[in-house]
């Protein structure tokens, strides 16, 4: 295992570190979201089962005391139509109220839910019965019995439901305690499966961390003592096997790497010893360069009498372009007039347009009073339908307390008077609505009117822009005969720039060979003195580096003095 190991590369021992790290990770992840899915789970329940069912028991509610109201004004009411009404309501009620129970019982399994249930339709049914028992005494002259039946048998059946869905709100509520109450004990564990997985994945990284550290840094010491050898001058100092080198990975290679580079370098250093006695032949090149600096010489006078040729070419062609140049400066003063005269065209374009803009926002604001006249007429509109609604609704309570007070009824003159000061608003309301579409009908044509001045201003729009392209097509032909003249400009210019890149060359030949020959001189004065303390600087150097290992007696004496020759050796490079 351990020599499968240290034959991995760094890239998979890394890589092999990390799988580790992430195969623990998932497994966390795994156990934490196996938690929160049944915390999850266990909170979908509670609404299903707890919440929504509340909801029901409302409808429920809502139901029944629908269905006595509208017990109520079957009784109140006499006439057979309101009656009939009354009771289409009232069945109405009843589905939706039943809907509501079996919804509610849909979610509701246990035994004391069935219990109750069962209660609640003995009850329903008894309120049927005194439900169908009141709507033929209201049809009848007997309708004080259907009061009583209403007041005391129908009361108490629903005080009866009252108290049979306060029971089962009460169990609603203990269901969704307990299931609160597991829920959270779920929530709890699921928190500290997630703290232990976190804690095992942070201990498990910091582990393979420290051991992947260790097993990389400890070759990379090796390795950085040996290398500092070198670097000391030690040519003899090899890696060896204590960087690992028996190994495949990256830091095997190195160390052999660095053996081989210490090799080279005793090897190129033993042959530069040999060499060192060799410079003396380097004077012959003395002479090469005394002949170096007398061709040199010729050049520069043959460059000199070229700088004169292109001078008189450069002069020629600075001509041509002044003579170019004139002729487009007339071609570029005609197209100057051209495009001012296309800028004030352009002007007056803008001054159109901005009418049209103009009218533009008139016509908005017309359209927005528009708006607020439409506005007018939806709220006297909601005024004349309550208008109506109170009408019926007066119309209807003075008939009623007129046939119940018989002669006593006179007093309900006044709800008729009412009624018809009612109709005198509505009247009245009807009136301003015909003003008001009348207000809108003379904004219409106003918005019209604005809309033709603005049609009016975008043809004199259309007019100047076909004036302005006439201008523009001027001003095209001029700067087509002003590309013409600048094609010539062009081209005496390549004919210019060509000359003066010549003389610049030129220029820059002689200098270059000027500045040759006196560092040509230069390199003769300096040869002679400096071959020899080249030599003596070479041997000087060669003699900083260990090449040969001494015995293991004689090894700590001459250890200083090679570090100080090899520390001065490296300075003089």
């Amino acid at each position: 295992m351990r020599k499968w190991y240290v034959s991995l590369t760094l890239g998979r021992k890394i890589l092999a570190g990390f799988l580790l790290v992430a195969c623990l990770s998932g497994l966390s992840g795994l156990l934490g979201s196996g938690s929160i899915w049944e915390v999850s789970r266990r909170g979908e329940l509670m609404y299903t089962a707890n919440l929504v069912p509340v909801s029901d028991l409302t409808e429920v509610v809502k139901g029944y005391q629908m269905a006595l109201n509208l017990l109520r004004d079957i009784v109140i009411d006499k006439s057979p139509q309101e009656q009939k009404e009354h009771l289409e309501k009232l069945l109405q009620s009843e589905q939706a109220m039943a809907k509501g129970l079996n919804a509610f019982f849909a979610a509701q399994r246990s035994g004391e839910a069935l219990a109750l249930r069962k209660g609640i339709d003995e009850d329903l049914k008894l309120f049927d019965f005194f439900r169908d028992k009141i709507v033929d005494l209201s049809g009848t002259d007997r309708r004080d019995e259907a009061v009583n039946i209403l007041r005391s048998q129908a009361a108490d059946v629903t005080e009866r439901l009252d108290a049979s869905i306060a029971k089962l709100v009460s169990l609603n509520k203990l269901q969704a305690r307990k299931r609160y109450g597991d829920n959270l004990l779920a929530a709890r564990s699921a928190l500290g499966v997630s703290f232990a997985c976190l804690a095992l994945g942070v201990a498990a990284a910091l582990g393979i961390g420290i051991f992947l550290s260790r097993s990389l840094t400890r070759p990379l010491r090796a390795i950085s003592e040996r290398v500092s050898a070198i670097a000391e001058g030690d040519l003899t100092a090899r890696v060896g096997l204590d960087a690992g080198a028996e190994g495949g990975n990256e830091l095997a290679t190195l160390a052999r790497h660095v053996d081989r580079m210490a090799d080279t370098l005793h090897e190129v250093l033993t042959r530069l010893a040999e060499q060192a006695g060799k410079l003396s032949s380097s004077s012959c090149e003395l002479n090469g360069t005394s002949d170096y600096l007398a061709r040199q010489a010729e050049l520069t006078a043959q460059e000199v009498t070229t700088v004169a040729g292109s001078s008189e070419e450069m002069h020629q062609t600075a001509s041509e372009i002044a003579r170019n140049c004139g002729t487009a400066a007339d071609n570029v003063g005609a197209a100057n007039a051209a495009l001012v005269q296309g800028r004030e065209v352009m002007d007056q374009t803008l001054s159109a347009m901005r009418g049209i803009g103009r009218q533009a926002r008139d016509t908005a604001g017309v359209m927005a009073r528009l708006g607020e006249c439409s506005e007018q007429i939806g709220a006297i509109t909601q005024t004349i339908d309550d208008i109506a609604d109170q009408t019926n609704l007066l119309a209807l309570n003075a008939a009623i307390e007129a046939a119940r007070a018989g002669e006593h009824g006179r007093g309900f003159a006044v709800v008729a008077d009412e009624v018809r000061a009612l109709a005198a608003r509505t009247s009245v309301a009807t009136k301003e609505i015909s003003a008001t579409i009348r207000s809108i009908q003379g904004e219409t044509r106003h918005a019209i009117d604005a809309m033709d001045s603005g049609v009016a201003e975008a043809d004199l729009g259309v007019a100047k822009a076909v004036l302005t392209g006439e201008v523009l097509a001027t001003i095209a032909a001029t700067i087509e005969a002003i590309l013409s003249e600048v094609s010539h400009i062009a081209i005496a210019a390549e004919e210019q720039s060509a000359t003066v890149g010549g003389i610049a060359e030129n220029i820059q030949q002689v200098t270059q060979n000027v500045n040759a020959s006196t560092q040509s001189s230069q390199e003769v004065a300096a040869a002679a003195a400096g071959m020899h303390e080249m030599a003596d600087a070479l041997n000087r150097i060669v003699s900083g580096f260990v090449l040969k290992r001494a015995a293991h007696s004689e090894a700590p004496a001459a250890s200083a003095p090679a570090e100080a020759v090899s520390g001065r050796a490296l300075r003089g490079r």
